[in-house]
């Protein structure tokens, strides 16, 4: 029972002190900051000037609507469409279809040639070269004939 009695008394006193303690006045000292640098000065800025009218600006760009020319090349021995036919049309050599046809898409506007160019042994065109002025947005149907050899 006394080492009960000490623990209390023992307890009682850490109390106290703990009261002391905490009801003292405590000396705090605040750390000084540096000092604060300066707010630069802004300038406010002019908004940008407004775009010219349409009209006004030459150097404009403007979309092009692009081309397509298109055809089939029929032999007239045969009067029958025909497959795997060779066609420049301006730098571009193409082959006709299974169907005959022949298509070049996506052509800005200008003058193209359009011409066959088969090997001799499949037959004669019937037309030499073809000269298209090309609108914009233009699809032009020229279908293109030869006379076919019997050697093919």
């Amino acid at each position: 029972m006394r080492s009960l009695t000490l623990t209390v008394v023992l307890g009682a006193c850490l109390i106290a002190l703990y009261g002391l303690l905490m009801s003292a006045p405590v000396a705090v000292q605040a750390q000084s900051l540096p000092p604060r640098p300066p707010l630069p000065t802004m300038t406010p800025t002019p908004p940008p000037p407004a775009p010219p009218a349409a009209e006004e600006t030459p150097t404009r760009r403007r979309i092009v609507a692009l081309g397509r020319i298109t055809g089939t090349i029929i032999d007239l021995t045969t009067n029958a469409p025909m497959p795997g036919v060779a066609v420049r049309v301006g730098n571009n050599i193409l082959v006709s279809d299974a169907n005959g046809n022949y298509d070049r898409s996506g052509l800005l506007p200008g003058t193209y040639e359009v011409v066959l160019a088969i090997p001799a042994d499949w037959g004669t065109p019937a037309q030499g070269l073809i000269s298209i002025d090309l609108a914009e947005d233009a699809t032009v149907v020229q279908h293109l004939f030869y006379h076919g050899s019997n050697r093919r």
